[in-house]
């Protein structure tokens, strides 16, 4: 039923197909650089003291701009892990990627489907198969006379409040397919029936 109200309601960012900036540049980096452009655009010489002044200019804002992008990426790494590795690895010279694959017998996989079938079968050849009609036993700790058991596990609202508001809101969906986002948004609605069930 969440699922559905989410589908429902919840609405999706639409992605723009315009040209993207570099996330550090700043309002004032990018009005710099246009009016570099046009200083250029008007004399048409790279050696004009007033482009040479513009392009100091730019260049200073640029280098303050980004700068203070990457110390808010750094201040911000507990809440907001996925921005800063994402910038981290846009910023990387080598792009490590997977493949093409070679197996013993010299085929060569290229396709993500062809090399996840060669990953299957390699770990599948080193798996071990556990003999199962000879599994140990436990031995028995403690005897049930003198056991002080487990007769009722109390969860409170503010239990599921306090699990829930430690969510991750930049993490992946579980199994369930809610979005850790949505269930922190939903918290204060939904921490009474999940500590019914």
């Amino acid at each position: 039923m969440l699922k559905s109200l989410e589908r429902q309601f919840v609405p999706v960012k639409k992605s723009t197909s315009r040209r993207k900036k570099a996330p550090w540049l700043s309002y004032k980096a990018i009005k710099l650089v246009n009016h570099k452009r046009k200083v250029f655009k008007k004399y048409k010489d790279e050696r004009h003291p007033a482009y040479r002044k513009a392009s100091r200019e730019a260049a200073l804002e640029i280098r303050r701009a980004k700068r203070s992008f990457e110390k808010k990426l750094a201040k911000n790494i507990d809440t907001d892990k996925r921005s800063f590795y994402a910038y981290v690895r846009s910023r990387a010279r080598s792009k490590s990627t997977v493949g093409p694959l070679v197996d013993n017998s010299g085929d060569i996989a290229v396709l993500p489907q062809e090399m996840a079938n060669k990953f299957n079968q390699y770990f599948a050849s080193v798996f071990t198969s556990e003999n199962l009609s000879d599994i140990p036993t436990a031995d028995h700790l403690i005897n049930e006379s003198n056991c002080v058991k487990l007769l009722n596990n109390e969860i409170t609202e503010n239990i599921v409040k306090q699990k829930l508001d430690r969510l991750r809101p930049d993490k992946a969906d579980g199994v369930d397919e809610i979005s850790p986002r949505l269930l922190l948004e939903l918290k204060d609605q939904i921490c009474y029936p999940v500590a019914t069930i």
